[in-house]
């Protein structure tokens, strides 16, 4: 920049430029533009007042931006370009190389790192959140490994012209190389003679104007840093993968040979790419080195540039997870081929997807949802339809690995950001064409369309393959209510299918992933990775280890060597191999030094890492425990023994002062005693063991409960075992638990006999036998079964662990069947107390009685009423327990514990008790409260006959009891026998709200309330 300075800049040294704008505001004189970049000062950028504000030096502009936000925030739109055109000279020369040599100095080491990033625009809300998300990875990469973050809250750009190639060096060639065509028509007009013409000398043209690339002018993030302890330097400069072109080493050239300090020797010099994102571009990478030609002078110029690098130079890949052979490398390839040499290293820290696949389908199988030859179960698989090859190599991949052909359903990649409005998608009634062809496909889905050939109630697995977070987390929002019994899975995990939002459809969700939210490690080599917040991807946490490994190799020098081992204990680690990627044999690649991919179930507010084997702890970088095991809680499972204790003394202590606390503590001493008795016949005398009837609703309970927590204590020490968590939504052991609340309920009302109501009445009926309660459940349960299985097969809970899964299958029949039976003696106990009713009724007088035994009759009648009234109750009461019983039935099913689905018929089966519950209730206290009417009609009739008889003065004290007679009936009406609107229409109200809004209707409840005219 020129020497020559005014005044104004002067003033703007000493007073601040802050000051000026502030006086000119004062006047009304506001700056324009964005009020985060006032023009006042960006204007005087090129002054030394500006350098204050935003240091920059000469061939760069330094504007404000948060290390948090996207390194390319000011790239986007015109401000650079503008600034660019208000100070000319400031951009002419460069200062960089020069400030570089003068702070390295003699001894100064730099890494010269390019860090490519998905090509975005403004409004690319994905794109532009993986900007942010690989920036955040560096700096805390840099910051852990020791490196200053300088100036944190501003960003240098300069000023590069890059040549963007369209075809790769091979077409290139072969373009120059063909020979110019010529006409061999006989006979042609002028016109054609003309065009002819122009084209063969366009043919014949000289190579520099065929060439297939154009220039490109653009403004690259640059930020330099410092090592606090050492003369090291790290100098990155980011990029957009999308400028790369088909000749990503040509760009690279551009980007970097005009700030190299030493171009020629590279004294002192490393280079390094983070990257790059894509599969493909890796791949043209790859294929871009192989194609330099020996006799080509610009080829040459590249091949030369990435030789002799004194610390080295890696290719280090943090997101690629295509196969070796799709990316033109051999198995187990160490290097990148430049020209005829191997100059470059290539190292990964992210697996292939085969892993990926591999981890799921184990997981698949061990939850019982992968489907088997024979099986009747179908796999159905999204994928994406893309130019990235790696999605059709994961289909590829899966086909050869499943037993059944699974069923395909194609996507357009970004389906979910086309199908916005903003994004430019159609728009009809306020839905976008592209989510309208989603939402009619799922609709064909749901109604079995013989186009698709498959049952959706039959599919036992869904997998989502694809590269965008946000379809995927669209199409799993649409599948859910298509395939209720189905577990879903996908690739990749993302720390939003956590969020509030999506947690309704994205929970119990597997996903495959190389990396979960964070690493653990050793301090000396990874900092304070231990303590790190979480990560919000695993290509993010992927990003971080590969700038870890970059940093630290640079630090100690060994980015030339092929390996970078550590020694800490038996086992030891190449940092530069932390996957296995450079093995041949598969075999090779599961030792316990290498990174697995890890399996992880989507749960209510975090994502759960399942338990796997375990890296040993010494190893400079391993992968997270899996979900912590019960056994490890030891404080945890002292603080329930303690607290139990504490419960039992409380409750001992408030049993001598209340009577209900000390009954239920005889009770439950006696229950006890019983039991103990009982087993000890049951061992030593199996013949008494049967005269403890009485005992076996404790028995069943106990033996129940025993063999839940023995299955708890010996599944938890498996690494395949179901995990004990209740409050995360990821185990079916609150499930098991609320299905064995079920039964401990349901024993004893089972246990009882039904009273016996036909001593009053006029009949000889006696209560329905126990047997037909059982013949009548079991039906019904055999039936649902039949029906359920036609329907959508055998519906195993997905839990991870065989044996309980067949524990949970069989407490959920015997849930199923005690709740029928209660429901059923509940049901026939109710249709036996409306006979006896029935038969109160049949046995009114038909004819006005006598005077002799009217007092008797009129007796009868009111306590008849009375005891019919309280029939009903009883029998409501007794109604009530299966619907009770149904709620609790109902929230142990939900799939608030876990993702074992239910079809419809299971629905119907959950919400009958309620409903045969409430319609026996009504019945039998209409019956009640009709005998009760035809009573009071009969009396009314009888005392109005009396009455109106001349000779009425001598009936008078008849007439008197009759009124008594027909006010206490009257009275029936209030108190416990109060009118059916008050004791049963509301409590059966609130019974039925309660399921809408806890059971299977809450989602049809809640469609119905959210539809907007």
């Amino acid at each position: 920049m020129s020497g020559e300075r005014g005044s104004l800049p002067t003033v703007f040294t000493w007073m601040g430029g802050g000051l000026i704008v502030g006086i000119a505001a004062l006047f009304g004189l506001r700056p324009g533009g964005s009020a985060a970049l006032p023009d006042p000062p960006l204007l005087a950028v090129h002054s030394d007042a500006s350098n204050a504000m935003y240091p920059s030096i000469e061939g760069t502009i330094s504007l404000p931006g948060s290390m948090w936000e996207d390194p390319f925030t000011h790239a986007y739109g015109n401000t650079l370009q503008d600034l660019a055109s208000k100070m000319p000279d400031h951009l002419t020369a460069s200062d960089v190389t020069a400030i570089l040599k003068d702070k390295l100095g003699d001894d100064g080491r730099i890494m010269y790192l390019v860090v490519p990033v998905p090509g975005a625009i403004s409004s690319d809300s994905d794109g532009l959140e993986s900007h942010v998300r690989k920036r955040h990875a560096v700096e805390l990469a840099l910051a852990n490994q020791g490196f200053n973050l300088s100036f944190p809250n501003r960003m240098t750009y300069r000023p590069v012209t890059l040549n963007y190639h369209f075809s790769s060096r091979v077409a290139e060639r072969r373009r120059r190389q063909q020979p110019p065509q010529t006409s061999t028509l006989g006979e042609q007009t002028d016109a054609i003679d003309e065009q002819t013409e122009q084209f063969t000398d366009a043919i014949n043209a000289p190579a520099h104007l065929q060439s297939t690339s154009v220039k490109i002018s653009t403004f690259l993030p640059t930020k330099l840093y410092k090592h606090r302890n050492t003369a090291d330097y790290v100098l990155i400069t980011w990029v957009q993968e999308t400028h790369l072109g088909e000749q990503p080493l040509s760009t690279l050239y551009d980007i970097l040979q005009p700030i190299m300090v030493d171009s020629q020797g590279k004294k002192n010099s490393a280079f390094a790419l983070l990257g790059p994102t894509f599969s493909g571009a890796l791949r043209d990478l790859v294929r871009d080195g192989e194609q330099l030609s020996s006799t080509n002078e610009h080829d040459q110029t590249i091949a030369s540039f990435f030789d002799q690098w004194e610390l080295g130079a890696v290719v280090c890949n943090t997101s690629c997870t295509a196969t070796d052979s799709s990316l033109g490398l051999s198995g187990g390839q160490a290097d990148l081929k430049i020209g005829a040499h191997n100059f470059v290293k290539l190292i990964h820290t992210i697996g292939s997807d085969e892993r990926l696949l591999t981890a799921l389908q184990r997981e698949l199988s061990l939850r019982g949802v992968w489907p088997t030859d024979g099986s009747t179960s179908k796999l159905v698989i999204f994928a994406e339809q893309s130019s990235l090859s790696y999605v059709e190599e994961m289909q590829k991949s899966l086909f050869e690995t499943s037993d059944q052909q699974p069923v395909v359903i194609p996507y357009l990649k970004n389906i979910a950001a086309s199908g916005s409005v903003q994004s430019g998608g159609e728009s009809r009634g306020g839905h976008s064409s592209v989510k309208d062809y989603l939402n009619r496909s799922m609709e064909e889905l749901g109604k079995m369309a013989s186009s698709r050939l498959i049952n959706p109630s039959r599919v036992r697995a869904v997998g989502i393959l694809g590269s965008s977070w946000e379809d995927k987390n669209l199409i799993l929002e649409k599948a859910r209510p298509i395939f209720p019994v189905a577990t879903f899975f996908t690739t990749e995990l993302d720390a939003r299918y956590s969020l509030p939002d999506y947690n309704a459809h994205t929970r119990n969700l597997v996903v495959a992933s190389h990396y979960g939210l964070g690493v653990r490690g050793r301090s000396n080599i990874f900092g304070r990775v231990n303590n790190i917040p979480s990560f919000r991807d695993g290509y993010q946490t992927s990003a971080f280890v590969g700038m870890s490994v970059l940093c630290h190799a640079f630090l100690e020098q060994k980015l030339k060597d092929n390996r970078f081992e550590k020694y800490y204990g038996d086992v030891s680690q190449d940092l530069f191999d932390l996957v296995g990627r450079r093995q041949t044999k598969a075999s090779e690649s599961v030792s316990h030094s290498y990174l697995q991919p890890l399996a992880f179930e989507i749960g209510t507010t975090t994502p759960i890492q399942l338990s796997a084997t375990q890296s040993p702890e010494y190893l400079p970088l391993r992968q997270p425990a899996g979900v912590t095991s019960i056994h490890e809680h030891r404080s945890l499972i002292g603080a329930i023994v303690i607290a139990m204790l504490g419960i039992f003394l409380g409750f001992n202590f408030l049993a001598a002062f209340s009577t209900d606390a000390s009954n239920f503590r005889d009770r439950l001493r006696n229950g006890y005693t019983a039991t103990t008795n009982f087993f000890r016949n049951f061992v030593f005398n199996s013949g008494n063991a049967q005269k403890h009837d009485t005992v076996w609703p404790i028995a069943i309970p106990l033996f129940i409960g025993v063999l839940i927590f023995t299955m708890m204590v010996i599944s938890d020490r498996s690494v395949q075992s179901e995990p004990i968590l209740f409050t995360d939504g990821v185990s079916i052991w609150p499930t098991v638990l609320g299905l064995y609340l079920v039964i401990v309920m349901s024993v004893r009302e089972i246990n009882n006999r039904l009273p016996n109501l036909a001593a009053d009445a006029k009949t000889t009926m006696q209560p329905p036998p126990r047997l037909l309660t059982w013949k009548l459940a079991l039906t019904i349960a055999i039936v649902f079964y039949v029906i359920s299985f036609l329907e959508s097969g055998f519906i195993e809970p997905p839990a991870r662990d065989w044996a309980v899964r067949w524990l949970a299958t069989a407490l959920l029949f015997a849930a199923t069947l005690c709740v029928l039976l209660v429901a059923c003696k509940s049901l026939l106990f109710s249709l036996y107390a409306r006979k006896v009713i029935e038969n109160f009724r049949d046995d009114l007088p038909t004819s006005t009685f006598t005077d002799s035994d009217g007092n008797e009759v009129q007796r009868k009648i009111v306590n008849r009423c009375r005891s019919t009234m309280k029939l009903s109750i009883d029998a409501s009461r007794k109604l009530l327990w299966p619907a009770v019983l149904s709620i609790v039935f109902i929230v142990a099913r939900s799939n608030w514990w876990d993702s074992w689905g239910h079809d419809n018929s299971w629905i119907a089966l959950l919400v009958s008790p309620i409903i045969i519950s409430f319609v026996a209730a009504i019945v039998v206290r209409f019956t009640a409260v009709g005998f009760r009417s035809e009573a009071l009609e009969f009396l009314s009739h009888r005392r109005y006959e009396l009455l109106s008889r001349s000779d009425a003065d001598q009936y008078d004290d008849a007439a008197k009891l009759l009124a008594e007679s027909i006010k206490e009936i009257t009275r029936l009406d209030r108190g416990p026998f109060g009118p059916l609107s008050r004791d049963y229409l509301l409590g059966a109200a609130a019974l039925v709200a309660t399921i809408l809004f806890t059971g299977p209707m809450g989602a049809m409840l809640t469609r119905v309330l959210t539809i907007v005219p």
